[in-house]
């Protein structure tokens, strides 16, 4: 459980009655206080929690769903990870991210491997049975890294199974009534502080939804679709706890469900009915655990359908302070105490929110090359060779590409040897985002980049954003999507938002002079800059090998004192702050 105090409720006073703000102040700290025993509180409630949970839910092996499908089941994989048709073997995958151990049956034997593991397309392991024809379950340990495991068998299909560790919802232990009605009054109390310390409401949130027409029907497919008074609008919920919303639908209705919640593929996990027949009323709805979107039905109007989302607020009161004790109207005998406090009350969330990086103590530049195209090899040679680290954004399909320059590397062992020099790989895509733009395309170019990347081991936090005719930008979808799986962009955000915004500078559009210049004002600046490029063959472009070294030298020659070339995930990591933050050193600059 995360800690809920210490961060709000400690201050409210009336700015324009200073004379009251002493004894407010005394009261304050006797909440102080209170809030500390709160705090204590909380951690025995987590401690019985946890406690009831290991007691109330034991583990068991449950059989795993395979991820292909059943038309996908005839051949087999060979041991070089080769497919192959046949009629008689067959072979089913499965996840296996995050497990320890599997247990595996099939009937397979002589030089039929028993089962693959991949991590990504690499094959990572083979295992082989010894003990020839066998239908017996065999335990497996799944190697470090691994995502995914192909399992073959003979003769039938069904001969092929997985089975995995989980954890058992449904023991009949004779307390487990007794320890569930405990441990919802636990989390009752838990619930009732955290409510009474934060403000709250419920906000607006963007439509998802590309074509309102239609309806959801309980499996997730919109139905009804050429029927005039049938609407749905879809909604993300990833980050929220509880929903209000409004529609018009009759209660109960089997076909008509008025919430449907989807996990982050959009397969159905639940379905909420209308507690109004026929009206208008607002309805409150928890969002289950596991839950990324809320699709949600109404009939006649679109226009019937109001839904938002509860949040926090856990800001505004926080400025106001600030503010205060800008304008001199706390008494400055408190300083040491107020800021204290203020620190204590800045949350992650409001971070990410009021983001800003912090004063630079010299120059820091990020290198970047897009696409993984020819260009690269060059690149990443030079880079080695002047001993600066690269990071290259990244088309996932260029990933076992072999460019001609390249000396038999494929653009994959050129990450490697990336993050080897202590670079970084960032996420890019060949599709680009336009205001028509889909669901689906959205998750082309910020989610599958990720995954791809990830499942081959790279740590990706940055997505670099691809170009195009009528491209999009600054646009709150371009910002949620980045904020949902990234820590910083360069434009794939919104312009205020200063971690998602920061576009970078394409030395292409410069001559030698003309780029030395702007490394000297960065210099003078003590300015971040991230460097764009995508190479060429043209001798009198900056994207010039040749003339890149050049400017490299230069910058290098300016000594570490002045300017740093590192990556963007350095940079952040060693400056990243808020605008409040920033504020608050202001006033403690002020007291020294």
């Amino acid at each position: 459980m995360p800690k809920y105090t210490k961060n709000l409720k400690l201050f409210k006073w009336d700015i324009e009655n200073e004379k009251d703000l002493n004894s407010q102040f005394n009261l304050e700290k006797n909440t102080n206080e209170n809030l500390d025993k709160i705090d204590e509180t909380i951690d025995c409630i987590d401690t019985d929690i946890n406690a009831i949970k290991k007691s109330l839910y034991g583990a068991k092996i449950v059989e795993a769903t395979p991820i292909d499908n059943e038309s996908e089941w005839n051949g087999f994989y060979t041991k070089d990870g080769e497919f192959q048709q046949a009629t008689d073997k067959f072979h089913k995958t499965y996840w296996v991210k995050g497990l320890e151990s599997i247990s595996v049956k099939n009937y397979a034997g002589g030089n039929l491997p028993l089962a693959l593991f991949y991590s990504g397309s690499n094959l990572l392991e083979v295992y082989t049975p010894t003990t020839g024809w066998t239908n017996l379950y065999i335990e497996l340990n799944v190697p470090l890294g691994a995502t995914r495991v192909v399992v073959n068998g003979s003769d039938s299909v069904t001969n092929i199974s997985l089975k995995m560790l989980t954890y058992n919802m449904s023991t009949d232990y004779k307390n487990v009534l007794e320890l569930e009605t405990k441990t919802t009054s636990l989390q009752s109390k838990t619930d009732s502080m955290f409510n009474s310390l934060y403000d709250k409401d419920y906000v607006e949130v963007q439509d998802l939804a590309n074509d309102n027409l239609g309806i959801y029907s309980t499996s997730g497919d919109i139905i009804s679709a050429s029927v005039v008074g049938r609407y749905h609008r879809l909604f993300d919920v990833s980050n929220a706890e509880s929903v209000r919303v409004i529609s018009y639908l009759p209660t109960e209705n089997t076909n008509f469900p008025i919430v449907i919640w989807f996990d982050e593929s959009m397969s159905v996990i639940s379905c909420e009915y209308s507690q109004y027949s026929w009206q208008l009323k607002a309805q409150d709805f928890n969002v289950p655990s596991g839950a990324s979107y809320a699709g949600v039905n109404t009939c006649d109007k679109l226009e019937y359908i109001t839904f938002h989302v509860y949040k926090y607020d856990t800001s505004y009161k926080v400025r106001e302070h600030i503010e205060a004790l800008e304008n001199g109207q706390l008494n400055t005998n408190l300083y040491d105490y107020e800021i204290a406090c203020l620190n204590q009350r800045l949350t992650k969330n409001e971070k990410m929110n009021d983001f800003e990086y912090s004063a630079f103590d010299k120059s820091y530049f990020v290198i970047t090359i897009d696409d993984a195209n020819k260009y690269l090899p060059a690149m990443y040679d030079l880079c080695h060779e002047l001993n600066i680290p690269l990071s290259p954004a990244i088309i996932t399909s260029n990933l076992n590409v072999v460019h001609p320059t390249a000396n038999n590397r494929s653009v994959k062992d050129i990450c490697d040897l990336v993050v080897e020099d202590g670079g970084e790989i960032l996420a890019h895509s060949a599709k680009f985002i336009v205001d028509s733009s889909t669901e689906e395309d959205y998750i082309d170019v910020f989610k599958k980049p990720k995954q791809v990347l990830e499942n081959l081991g790279y740590t990706v936090r940055g997505i670099i954003t691809a170009g195009g005719e009528n491209y999009l930008e600054n646009d709150v979808r371009l910002d949620n999507c980045s904020r949902k799986y990234y820590d910083y962009s360069d434009r794939n955000g919104l312009m205020t938002s200063k971690a998602y915004w920061h576009p970078r500078w394409w030395i292409g559009d410069y001559q030698m002079e003309g780029a030395k210049s702007y490394i000297d004002k960065a210099i003078t600046d003590k300015s971040f800059v991230v460097m764009a490029m995508h190479g060429s063959d043209n001798s009198s472009s900056m994207d010039y090998i040749d003339n890149i070294r050049e400017l490299l030298e230069y910058m290098i020659a300016k000594g570490s004192d002045k300017l740093e070339i590192t990556t963007w995930a350095n940079v952040y990591d060693r400056f990243k702050s808020s605008k409040l933050e920033e504020r608050i050193k202001q006033l403690e600059a002020r007291q020294e």
